[in-house]
């Protein structure tokens, strides 16, 4: 599996593998986005072009996931007013990271993509930012708690030392655990 930045020739995928993996809040899937607002392929572009970690799982040319995150500076730049889970992280102390989306496509789901998704990101932050330690960056991301227990994403979020700060409601009723990590 190539892991590799996007690019915005990548939107239209990305916008696809959201849309397949968008569950509604009655949905009998243990995973996925639970009525997640899915971004136009404009707004896609925009967001992998943008100063974020936006990468691209892909075999054999074919793109079987993708990862995305974003600093509090772009997402101050962009309009997240619909967005009660930003408004809420862009409220935490700075300087933050929001991990947003991790999205495989079920056949290539348990063959580790995700992780090499999160080693990449690691990766590229301490090429970015070999002094995280000292300046403190929270990396934050929020999973699903109601109306399911999104399991694969809490474990594998732990596995990477995420620890559950807090949780919330928002969006009419929808429960999300708040992770981070420093």
């Amino acid at each position: 599996m190539k892991i590799r930045r996007a690019t915005k020739d990548d939107a239209q995928a990305v916008q696809e593998i959201t849309q397949l993996l968008n569950v509604q809040r009655d949905s009998q899937n243990a995973s996925g986005f639970v009525e997640y607002p899915i971004p136009t392929i404009e707004e896609y572009k925009h967001l992998i072009e943008g100063p974020s970690f936006f990468y691209i799982a892909e075999n054999a040319a074919k793109i079987a996931g993708f990862f995305s995150a974003y600093n509090h500076l772009f997402l101050s730049s962009i309009d997240t007013t619909n967005d009660a889970i930003i408004q809420h992280i862009l409220k935490k102390e700075k300087p933050l990271i929001y991990l947003e989306q991790i999205a495989i496509l079920p056949e290539y789901q348990q063959n580790g993509i995700a992780a090499q998704l999160f080693r990449h990101f690691f990766q590229e932050i301490k090429n970015k930012n070999d002094d995280l330690k000292r300046t403190k960056q929270t990396i934050w991301t929020a999973i699903s708690h109601a109306p399911f227990h999104n399991e694969p994403s809490i474990a594998l979020s732990r596995k990477y030392h995420f620890m559950q700060k807090e949780e919330i409601t928002v969006y009419n009723g929808l429960t999300f655990g708040i992770y981070a990590i420093k």
